[in-house]
């Protein structure tokens, strides 16, 4: 039965005594002054009033969707999704709403990369300097960099970012200048093509030489395409990327701001008079929302590409041919043949030698789009590449550190690896500045609503303290399990090899080392063979099922299909298991949640004897008329 707070109201104030003293609330008050005619209790509420919500007119409904609901509805849908993918798009909004925290870190980190590439490019040349035409030193450096803070939008392959390597060929793909390229159809010969790569535990692969592999018969210069067609190429490219993201992020922008203009004319027009509880919640609701536009907002910096996938396989295509040059000995001699000095010719043979024999382990090197904070744990292969050529050069030289061109791309190809795969604390900040910007927004709701009569942690207070819970809990477990998974591979294969060599001086812990590994492969191919041998029983109990209700045809189906997703689940790694099994529902739940707060204050389903009693926290019990 629906309630009508506003009647109830009328009649409990003509109550007589006998009734205030049934139903009236003789506790505590907070913050206002106790008033018996005007106080009862959440037990007397039920009694006197009813159980049932008191819905809001749909004057008020209206007021509120058309002040928060429609404006931030607007922004939601100004945010980059990808065209022709659902399920990525359903995935990529509950990441955005349910862990807000982890999205706007992700985003932030990414504009710091964007704006460390662009801060390199500007000291590459003097201040003063007009830059006249793209074909020049700067535009060719700067072309470079707008190439990484590009790649740095896109995941790499498992065997890819795990090697040091990666990060080289990366080096040369992006500031080379001196390198010549196969011509399309050619394939590199040498004596890295007849090598082969025995895999073995725990290694990518292990160098076997061919035959014959000390000479080689130079190529004939046909097959190789002219000088300063990698420039060119990169050039094209990202003129072509850079026409593209314009066209993008201009319209998407205005259109936000024109939204968030009307978002303020809607607050101006709602609270230009306030005392009613109704209007303190929907601002309150209003301060939980205000993190939305920052997100938005802050996804145009980050721009995803018009076609991201188009965008992967041309990126791919300009690696690839990098990486079929350096595996051909003609092109690798001729390279090498350009550093003149003594010193970085030999860094520069040694580090070119260690590429090419892991470029046949490094190809379809970027795997999916993962801008705008859409892939967890992405951390990107620019910020390792900027923070090593920066300490190798670039802040040695300090401005118009592009002045002599030939040294510093030589430094920018060499460096000094970390590889692409590591943890920089300065992250933190960006992480730090996602947490306060959502917290900030559900403190200044929560305040809101608490304090608002009857003051105490209720239905509105404590759900915007749920999901701002929960929106920390997400960020916090996703570090965690970056920090298990990805950042804390360097310092564990140190230990490991210290481990190896304690244990190699001392017998002793080498028997016992030997012992405990296998008792755990013992223990994890046990626990593998129950799983497998579950599933199979499972699926074969429901094919058995399938073909006394249906028919043999579609039961076998089934199981074929089942037996397919099985497997392709056994090939995942445990990240991809835990995204899957607990943070995407996790986030669909929370991003539901928040929904479904935002749908309870616009419709007035908090308007009920235990929701406006603050019954959460120690303070309410009562409901005052």
């Amino acid at each position: 039965m629906r309630t009508n707070f506003t009647q109830c109201a009328a009649d409990y104030a003509k109550a007589n005594a006998s009734i205030i003293a049934l139903y009236g609330w003789t506790g505590d008050v907070v913050q206002i002054p106790k008033n018996e005619t005007t106080q009862i209790s959440t037990w007397g509420c039920h009694q006197f009033c009813g159980s049932g919500n008191d819905w809001y007119p749909w004057s008020q409904v209206s007021n509120t969707i058309t002040a928060w609901v429609l404006p931030v509805g607007g922004i939601i849908l100004q945010a980059p999704f990808v065209s022709n993918a659902f399920w990525e798009t359903v995935f990529s909004l509950s990441r955005w709403l349910g862990s807000p925290m982890a999205s706007l870190a992700y985003i932030f980190w990414n504009i710091k990369v964007s704006g460390k590439c662009a801060l390199l490019v500007d000291l590459a040349v003097p201040y003063d300097r007009k830059i006249t035409s793209p074909g020049t030193n700067f535009g060719s450096i700067r072309d470079s960099f707008y190439l990484l803070m590009t790649m740095n939008q896109f995941t790499m392959r498992p065997h890819v970012r795990q090697r040091k390597e990666a990060e080289g060929l990366l080096r040369v793909a992006l500031f080379s200048k001196d390198l010549r390229l196969l011509r399309p159809g050619k394939s590199p010969e040498g004596r890295i093509t007849r090598a082969s790569f025995d895999l073995a535990p725990g290694q990518f692969g292990v160098w076997n030489p061919g035959p014959g592999s000390d000479t080689y018969t130079p190529r004939p210069d046909i097959d190789m395409e002219p000088e300063g067609q990698l420039n060119k190429l990169r050039q094209d490219l990202a003129q072509k990327m850079r026409d593209g993201r314009k066209r993008g992020v201009v319209p998407v922008f205005i259109s936000t701001l024109w939204f968030l203009f009307a978002l303020a004319l809607s607050v101006q027009s709602a609270f230009g008079y306030m005392g009613v509880n109704a209007q303190a919640h929907d601002l309150a609701l209003g301060c939980l929302l205000s993190w939305l536009p920052v997100l938005i907002l802050s996804s145009i910096v980050d721009r995803n590409p018009v076609a991201a996938d188009a965008t992967r396989k041309e990126l791919n295509e300009l690696v690839d041919r990098v990486r079929q040059a350096l595996m051909d000995d003609t092109i690798r001699e001729l390279y090498l043949r350009c550093i003149i000095d003594p010193d970085q010719h030999h860094d520069m043979q040694k580090w070119v030698e260690r590429i090419s024999k892991a470029c046949p382990m490094l190809d379809d090197f970027f795997a999916h789009f993962a801008g705008q904070a859409r892939k967890r744990w992405h951390y990107g292969a620019a910020h390792p590449i900027l923070s090593d050529i920066e300490g190798a050069y670039i802040a040695e030289q300090g401005r118009d550190w592009l002045a002599d061109e030939y040294e510093a791309r030589n430094k920018l190809v060499l460096g000094k690896p970390k590889g692409l795969d590591w943890l920089d604390p300065r992250e933190l900040w960006q992480v730090l500045s996602g947490v306060l910007i959502v917290a900030g927004s559900c403190l200044g709701a929560f305040v809101l609503s608490y304090y608002t009569p009857t003051v105490g942690l209720g239905c509105r207070s404590g759900g915007y303290t749920v999901f701002g819970t929960m929106a920390f809990i997400l960020l916090s477990l996703e570090i965690v399990s970056w920090w298990v998974f990805d950042a804390s591979k360097p310092r564990l294969e140190r230990l490991g090899k210290d481990m190896r060599s304690m244990t190699l001086a001392h017998p002793s812990l080498l028997a016992r080392e030997k012992s405990i590994a296998i008792w755990y492969a013992r223990v994890h191919v046990d626990a593998g063979r129950y799983v497998s041998n579950t599933a199979r029983s499972l699926r074969q109990g429901l094919r058995s099922i399938l073909t006394a209700l249906v028919s043999q045809n579609y039961a076998n189906g089934v199981d074929q299909g089942l037996k397919a997703k099985w497997a392709h689940w056994q090939d995942m790694s445990a990240q991809s298991k835990l995204d899957y099994c607990f943070f995407k529902p996790v986030e669909m739940v929370n991003a539901v949640w928040l929904v479904y707060v935002a749908m309870a204050q616009t419709s007035g389903a908090y308007r009920n004897c235990d929701c406006m009693s603050s019954l959460w926290g120690g303070h309410g019990g009562y409901v005052m008329h």
